[in-house]
């Protein structure tokens, strides 16, 4: 199911007004650069973004910079004319950028980006159309930008490793996701995360108020997607309703350097 806009601000105040910002620009091609550590939900934040838009009805293309060799990335997000490589589809590759024609184009962790893909993603982005590899015919598009890292952009800039006009194009919007301990809310969403999770394995399962207690006194330097799986595999080996200290990980137990009975 779509991530929905609104689920996404929970009782937190900096989250809220990130909501409230993208809900307005939500239908404008203002390009959108998300910032946030690992696992805080940019990605979702995106998904949203777009299923609140105009162009919810077109496709979400997510591109992860950091998951493609850089050997692979022009091919695979620009595409490429038939014949261009011995190895490739003989009918060519319309790339990444084609392929949302009409819809959002998310461009993730972009902070991992080679230089010379970057020259030839600004002029995409300034142009807006698309020569594939080994074709000189340019293709139009359609798409909203949204880019997002856990990078230092600007950091990345002064050491020349991220080009400073690009920085600019990509940032008509900038909005930084809160870390999960920052968040004013963090035991109602492990509450909600719980419930979710109980859900999908069939359980009826709940947390003990000290585990709660607990669990919102970590770091969660993986944020949600270190709590997701930390959920997953307690409650998938939890045979009791109900989640006690006992059932959680001795390392998180331990960061909490308190002493607490089951």
């Amino acid at each position: 199911m779509a991530p929905i806009l609104d689920d996404l601000a929970g009782n937190d105040f900096a989250m809220a007004r990130v909501v409230e910002l993208c809900r307005k620009i939500a239908d404008k091609d203002f390009p959108l650069l998300i910032l946030g550590e690992t696992g805080v939900g940019k990605d979702t934040l995106a998904r949203a973004v777009h299923t609140a838009s105009n162009r919810s009805r077109k496709p979400f293309v997510a591109f992860n910079c950091a998951a493609i060799p850089s050997t692979l990335l022009a091919s695979e997000l620009f595409g490429y004319a038939p014949g261009t490589f011995t190895d490739g589809a003989k009918s060519g590759y319309a790339g990444k950028l084609v392929e949302s024609g009409g819809g959002t184009f998310f461009l993730d962790e972009i902070g991992d980006m080679p230089l010379d893909m970057q020259a030839y993603l600004l002029r995409v982005l300034e142009e807006r159309s698309v020569n594939p590899l080994g074709c000189n015919k340019s293709i139009p598009l359609d798409i909203r930008f949204i880019s997002a890292t856990h990078c230092d952009l600007l950091g990345l800039v002064a050491q020349g490793r991220f080009r400073q006009d690009l920085y600019y194009r990509i940032s008509g919007v900038r909005v930084m996701l809160p870390a999960l301990r920052m968040r004013q809310d963090l035991g109602h969403v492990i509450d909600r995360m719980t419930a979710e999770e109980a859900k999908v394995q069939g359980k009826d399962i709940t947390l003990s108020s000290r585990a709660r207690d607990i669990m919102c006194r970590h770091d969660w330097p993986g944020n949600f997607r270190e709590l997701k799986n930390l959920l997953r595999v307690t409650i998938s080996s939890c045979e009791r309703p109900q989640i006690t200290v006992a059932d959680l990980p001795h390392p998180l137990v331990e960061f909490a350097s308190g002493s607490y009975p089951c």
